[in-house]
């Protein structure tokens, strides 16, 4: 097998919540991006810090709104 699949397979085997639904953190929205972005950047994939970037800052908007409202 080819080594760059390998290490694949090795870095999404490391987060078992990714793919195990039984743990607590598979639903974990924040800590799902966090480990692509590990995996992203060990193979150089640029762009994926943007999209958690709007992600994490649609979140912050959200708690801002949310407090507003309470």
């Amino acid at each position: 097998m080819d080594a760059k699949i390998e290490r694949l397979i090795e870095l999404y085997r490391s987060f078992e919540f990714l793919y195990n639904p039984k743990l607590k953190d598979h639903k974990n929205c924040v800590k799902g991006q966090l480990a692509w972005q590990t995996i992203a950047d060990e193979f150089g994939i640029t762009g994926v810090y943007h999209q958690i970037n709007r992600i994490f800052a649609r979140f912050i908007s959200c708690l801002l709104m949310y407090s507003l409202f309470c």
